[in-house]
């Protein structure tokens, strides 16, 4: 404001530079309090929305629990990006596939974030990538690493694989479901992220999902 006041003063008494320099500072303190005020809108959205994560070994109900809730709820969800991106590698794929499919399942992310949802609903996260790149090439880049762990939902809904097996081309490990559910389950508790374990059915894990909703925040429905 004091900025504003000065330019007509200098301008005026023939301070023209003067002037000029002051209109420039009005303009970029009012460029900086827009982005401060946008990033703060940001920050605030993201602080009220919900952000779930179903993560697990492969054939255990995630993609189908993903897509149940988003219609039950009518909300748009996070789509696993690694089928696609595999399938187009006619299932050959490397180490730096991983990373680049980590990169596209955050972009997704933020994506479907950018719509609002009042529940961010995703089907698998770097959780499950960081795990894959361990388990298939034993090493991991420390910015997925850093990535997983400053990427915290509200919960992990964690898919046992008590669950028939469904196969698919895609799919590389039927018995070994058990070993990768306890990977999954070890690096939730080191890193300290919530989770509930899902069991049963289809219909007993959704019951679990909707009333942990519920529970946590009565009037969602």
């Amino acid at each position: 404001m004091g900025n504003a006041i000065c330019i007509p003063l200098f301008f005026s008494k023939g301070l023209c530079l003067s002037s000029f320099q002051y209109c420039i500072f009005t303009i970029l303190a009012f460029a900086g309090f827009i982005s401060w005020y946008r990033k703060l809108q940001n920050k605030i959205v993201t602080k009220m929305m919900r952000k779930i994560v179903f993560t697990g070994p492969e054939s255990t109900g995630k993609t189908t629990l993903t897509e149940k809730l988003a219609g039950f709820l009518n909300l748009p969800h996070v789509q696993e990006v690694s089928r696609a991106y595999i399938h187009n590698l006619n299932g050959i794929y490397s180490y730096e596939d991983l990373c680049s499919i980590a990169m596209l399942q955050m972009s997704e992310e933020e994506k479907i974030k950018s719509l609002n949802p009042h529940v961010l609903i995703c089907d698998t996260d770097l959780l499950t990538i960081k795990i894959w790149c361990e388990d298939k090439f034993q090493q991991c880049d420390l910015w997925l690493t850093h990535a997983f762990a400053d990427r915290t939902p509200e919960m992990y809904f964690l898919c046992s694989p008590d669950f028939p097996w469904v196969p698919d081309p895609l799919r590389e490990d039927e018995t070994r479901r058990g070993e990768l559910y306890q990977v999954h389950k070890e690096h939730l508790i080191q890193y300290r992220k919530r989770f509930i374990e899902l069991t049963g059915s289809v219909e007993n894990r959704m019951n679990t999902v909707l009333g942990y909703l519920e529970l946590s925040q009565g009037n969602m429905f």
